[in-house]
């Protein structure tokens, strides 16, 4: 992550996005109105019993968790937003399948600097 000056003040530090599970500070400016966030992933798994499904599941969790990130994070960028409050995500385990979806509340924090545009 890459910190820049804050566009506020200038005498600190700020990310250039905030993904957080809490709700907005109060005393933080954001322009507009919030708008509704979700990224969803979904992955095959092979099916085992006992432990040795416990390690296929355990071993495919951190890949998904990167790419709800991710998502999030790019959908943050499309839509010109570099905030986003209340993150919450649900991982759904079955016999053939790993389903996950985040969930997040996006907006423009003052703070921030202006997202990068998305290159294609």
């Amino acid at each position: 992550m890459r910190l820049v000056p804050c566009v506020s003040c200038g005498r600190k530090w700020v990310p250039e996005a905030i993904l957080a599970t809490i709700e907005p500070p109060a005393s933080l400016q954001i322009r507009g109105h919030g708008q509704l966030l979700e990224a969803r992933v979904c992955r095959f798994r092979k099916h085992g019993s006992g432990e040795a499904d416990a390690v296929l599941v355990s071993d495919v969790l951190p890949f998904v968790e990167f790419e709800l990130h991710r998502q999030m994070m790019l959908k943050l960028r499309v839509f010109g937003m570099n905030a986003a409050f209340g993150y919450c995500s649900q991982i759904q385990v079955s016999n053939t399948m790993v389903v996950a979806v985040a969930t997040a509340t996006a907006g423009y924090a003052e703070a921030l600097p202006p997202p990068a545009a998305v290159q294609i």
